[in-house]
Formats: C-alpha cells, sequence, structure tokens
C-alpha cells in the first residue's frame, strides 16, 4: 500500500510504503469504523446481530466482547457514524456518535474490558435534534465536529454546545454553490494525529458532485 503525504501547492509531496506484517482470521464482516489501542481492536459491523462493536484480541485473534445494542432505548445505538479513542486524566475512553438519535456516548475502556456488553456509559451528550453534524471527535475537553454545516469545522464546548466555526469548503473555479452542496462535495472520513493537533480530512465524494478528484487535506486544530 502507498501513502502519500499532503503538502501546500508546489511542494514535493512523500512517498510512504506500508508492508502487511501481520492478519487477522477472525471473522468481523466489512467494518467501515476502525481504532486500535494496545492489543484491542475495535470494529463496527458487529456480526452478533444484537450488537454495533465488536472488540477483537489482536495477539489471540479472537473477539472479546460485542457491545453497544442495537435499537432506540437507553444506551442503544441506531447508527454510529464515528469512533473515538482519547484520554482523559490518564483513563483511555471510546467515544461513539449516533447520528439518528442525535447523542454522543462515551465508555471507560477499562469499565468495558470488566463489564463488557453490560458496561454503562461514562458520559452521555444530546445534540440538538436540528444539527447536521456526521462526525464528532474529542480535543481535549472540547470536540470538533464536521457535517452538512456552512463551514468545513465547528467546533464544541465539552457539553457538545457551539463554541465556533471555521474552514472554507474547497470549490472548483468558477463555481457558486450553497453550504449543504459543498459540505457533500466535500464529505469524507477524518483522523487525529496522537497529539490530536493535526486533523487529515479524506474527501471522496468530490468526484461525484464536481468531477474532480478525492483529496486528502490537514488542518491545524
Amino acid at each position: 500500500m502507498s501513502l502519500s503525504s499532503c503538502s501546500e501547492k508546489g511542494r514535493i509531496v512523500a512517498n510512504r510504503y506500508l508492508t502487511p506484517v501481520d492478519t487477522l482470521n477472525v471473522e468481523i464482516g466489512a467494518p467501515g469504523l476502525i481504532k486500535i489501542l494496545g492489543n484491542q481492536l475495535f470494529v463496527d459491523y458487529s456480526f452478533s446481530g444484537e450488537y454495533n462493536i465488536d472488540v477483537i484480541d489482536i495477539q489471540h485473534d479472537s473477539v472479546m466482547y460485542s457491545f453497544a445494542k442495537k435499537g432506540q432505548g437507553v444506551n442503544e445505538f441506531l447508527q454510529i457514524m464515528n469512533l473515538d479513542i482519547f484520554q482523559r486524566e490518564g483513563n483511555y475512553y471510546l467515544g461513539l456518535f449516533d447520528n439518528m438519535q442525535r447523542k454522543y456516548i462515551a465508555y471507560s475502556i477499562d469499565s468495558l474490558n470488566r463489564c463488557k456488553e453490560k458496561s454503562v456509559p461514562d458520559f452521555i451528550n444530546k445534540l440538538d435534534l436540528n444539527s447536521r453534524f456526521l462526525e464528532i471527535y474529542e480535543i481535549g475537553h472540547k470536540y470538533v465536529a464536521t457535517g452538512r454545516t456552512e463551514k468545513k469545522y465547528t467546533l464544541l464546548n465539552d457539553d457538545l454546545s457551539y463554541n465556533n466555526s471555521y474552514c472554507d469548503y474547497l470549490t472548483c473555479e468558477g463555481r457558486k454553490d450553497d453550504a449543504i452542496l459543498l459540505s457533500k462535495a466535500n464529505y469524507g472520513h477524518s483522523y487525529l494525529s496522537e497529539d490530536r493537533k493535526l486533523m487529515a480530512n479524506v474527501v471522496f465524494m468530490s468526484g461525484t458532485i464536481y468531477e474532480s478528484d478525492p483529496q486528502i487535506l490537514v488542518y491545524k486544530l
């Protein structure tokens, strides 16, 4: 697999190559969301039928447990749009954003490993039903969100209330479109650096709407 880093226009782009060193034989479906912490792999599209997330033991190539029950009840999920592993006061948490129910739920990973599917969230934040966010990531007692919004990124407070918005969407020369269409053309998945100071956004819808190539953009948070 070849990876190209992002650069400013006119600068040389560096190529990096990754070679697989291990494989998993455990059946995990076709996950769209994957996060890793230590020896644990968190993936969506669980085969369990009842739950959304599988936790894989990488060393032993097996499913440790499944959690995030499907449904509309308490601590249940309809559509998980992103997984986020972050650290607070020395503890690791897994954040799940349910786009359909407009709620963000975070679990202590230590609690998950002890209680498994019976683990209860450490905190739950609900968004306004009219909000249009599709991804939410923690960046040190604040959050950054993307979605069908006027600007590319929205900064949220710790309770998910609005703080600020920034970065214009990329446009095609000579075209003027509304924010919703621009947000669709710029839609993709976001990835944070380990120190959570940089965010890479992989844009893959631009070709469908603007007939332009997919792009990888890096922003300083």
